[in-house]
């Protein structure tokens, strides 16, 4: 994951490599922004990602950016330091530029609603060397440099990302092949002459997966079990589709992607079929019974109508936030559910009966109490590191959980 900035603003690669466009921002906002309808040094080792916020913005988002496509908050929270937060904050990732002035912003730290956090450190030559969690363990990130095929001449390897020139003349790129814990070696990866990760191995040396690939397109995945899951493509490129998944217990399954949706064939001959939406966003099902489900969707993306496949509709409303406020069954019944103003978290739902349960929290955001609709709470405490301790229930009944410290 990274940000990287743009001539309008930013792009942030998420974990599954989307590029999601965000917009420029400083840190003289004064009022929260919302996407529009129509669309340090190198080592971080001593940084302290644990602020001090208000306990009526606890996560920093009162002036942040949000997107409701994503459901995500973007802010400045210093000086070349950025944040994106989950809708409740209670997830948070940091980002800063590693080699100043690229103008890419590499993952530093991840954090909690509690500040518990993992930071990532890194080196001279961009690469992180360390990742420290809340306890202060350190881990080690170990790289190597894997010799690039100059034999195979489809492939290109000075078009490779990363790659550089050995002192040997040969090409290489980077690539992590261990992660270390007081010296102890807890997981190793194998690569092969394309930069392809190939092997998994636990901390007791055995392999726990193994993969190949075609022009960087995993074409195989294989497990210690014996299961061998094999992909076929129509075009083996980042644009490319599958057409037929396969493993070696003698299952298949067939991709016939047409416009507006896909028929997936098992190898009974059983056909499923999948509709989208011009956002691609899936609308309707029909299964091999022929049973059929659709949804309508507003224009974030979320489901607001329902149909089973019998036809009985469940209608979903939101607030601003992307967040359930209220859920009509098919006989017209009505869950609605209310949030707090600024921890974006449910403080009541109300259920078709008129029944109230009730959640409080406290500045953090930690649930510290629930009231069912008898007026009976169960409630919760937690230490100083904000870890749960006990457990109180409604017959005043307490039970305590220790915590293990090394």
């Amino acid at each position: 994951m990274r940000l990287e900035r743009t001539q309008d603003g930013f792009l942030y690669i998420d974990e599954q490599g989307r590029e999601i466009p965000l917009p420029d921002i400083d840190d003289g906002q004064d009022e929260p922004q919302y996407a529009d309808d129509d669309e340090d040094g190198s080592d971080t080792e001593d940084a302290d990602p644990l602020p001090e916020s208000a306990e009526e913005d606890p996560y920093g988002l009162e002036s942040a950016y949000f997107d409701p496509y994503e459901q995500i908050y973007f802010s400045q929270i210093s000086d070349g330091l950025y944040q994106i937060a989950s809708a409740d904050g209670g997830a948070r990732l940091w980002f800063a530029e590693v080699d100043e002035g690229d103008g890419v912003y590499q993952l530093i730290a991840q954090l909690d609603r509690n500040h518990h956090h993992i930071r990532l450190c890194y080196g001279d030559n961009g690469l992180p060397h360390s990742v420290y969690d809340s306890n202060g363990r350190q881990f080690q990130l170990h790289f190597s440099s894997i010799r690039l095929n100059d034999s195979d001449e489809v492939f290109d390897a000075a078009a490779e990302h990363g790659v550089f020139v050995g002192k040997d003349d040969n090409l290489y790129v980077n690539r992590l092949t261990s992660v270390t814990f007081n010296s102890r070696e807890l997981v190793r990866y194998g690569y092969d002459g394309y930069g392809d990760l190939t092997a998994v191995y636990g901390r007791d040396g055995k392999r726990l997966r193994g993969f190949a690939y075609r022009n960087h397109i995993m074409i195989e995945h294989n497990q210690p079990d014996g299961l061998v899951s094999r992909y076929e493509y129509d075009r083996y490129d980042t644009d490319g589709k599958v057409l037929k998944s396969s493993n070696n217990s003698g299952r298949e399954w067939h991709f016939d992607y047409r416009q507006g949706h896909t028929r997936v064939t098992d190898v009974l001959g059983r056909v499923e079929i999948y509709g989208f939406d011009d956002n691609n966003e899936m609308v309707y099902h029909i299964d091999a019974d022929g049973h059929r489900t659709d949804s309508e969707r507003d224009d974030w993306g979320r489901i607001t109508l329902q149909h089973d496949e019998l036809g009985r509709e469940t209608r979903f409303s939101y607030d601003t936030f992307g967040n359930v406020i209220s859920i009509t069954a098919p006989d017209g019944s009505r869950t609605q559910i209310d949030y707090h103003d600024t921890l974006n978290l449910p403080v009541a739902v109300n259920d078709p009966a008129g029944r109230i349960t009730e959640y409080a929290y406290d500045g953090r955001g930690n649930l510290i109490q629930i009231t069912d609709p008898a007026g009976h709470s169960t409630g919760y405490t937690y230490n100083e590191q904000w870890l749960l301790t006990t457990i109180t229930n409604i017959l005043s009944k307490t039970r305590q959980f220790k915590i293990f410290e090394e």
